[in-house]
This record gives structure tokens, sequence and C-alpha cells, in this order.
């Protein structure tokens, strides 16, 4: 399967499972899935930061990047890295390791 194939469905599989908001509030929680890029955490520190300088209400912001996955990695981890947290927000960066490999 091409890694779009694979990007597009973790994302149609992320956003089907969020709960419908109930209202137009901001997020409360964002949960950074991905790869590399994102594990370490600096992109959720640094988008925390950001709003934080931008006088907003900082959402939670949660890494649940693993260094080298794929998207297809990152879908099977869905239901255990961020389903549970509960998020308003999922944040993806996916398709570099597929491209790799």
């Amino acid at each position: 399967m091409a890694a779009t194939e694979w990007a597009f469905r973790l994302l149609t599989a992320a956003l089907a499972a969020l709960p419908a908001a109930a209202d137009e509030t901001k997020p409360q929680r964002i949960v950074f899935l991905g790869d590399s890029i994102t594990d370490g955490n600096t992109l959720p520190e640094l988008v925390h930061q950001a709003l934080a300088d931008a006088g907003e209400t900082p959402p939670i912001c949660i890494n649940a990047g693993v260094a080298g996955d794929t998207a297809a990695q990152m879908l099977q981890r869905l239901d255990r890295d961020v389903l549970p947290r509960r998020p308003d927000l999922v944040a993806l960066s996916a398709g570099i390791n597929d491209v790799l490999h």
C-alpha cells in the first residue's frame, strides 16, 4: 500500500474516532502523532509556547511521536497512544519514513 494511502487511512481513523464538538471552543488537549519529527517533544513544546506567547490559553500538548514510525505503525498505535488521551485535536506528521523505506 502506498505511503499516501496509509497516511490518509490514519488521518481518517483519527478524525472518525474523535467525538463531535458540542460547541466551537478551542482545543483543550492536542495529541501530536508522528515519527521522529514529533518525537522528542520539541513540536508540542513549540506549539504550547507559541500559543502562550500569543496570549491564548495553551492547551495540554501530548507527544505521541515515535522515531522511525511509518504511517502503518502509527495507525496500529492509534488505539493505544492517541484515543485514550481523549484529544480535542490530533496533529499528524506522517510519511517521511514511508518514503525512505
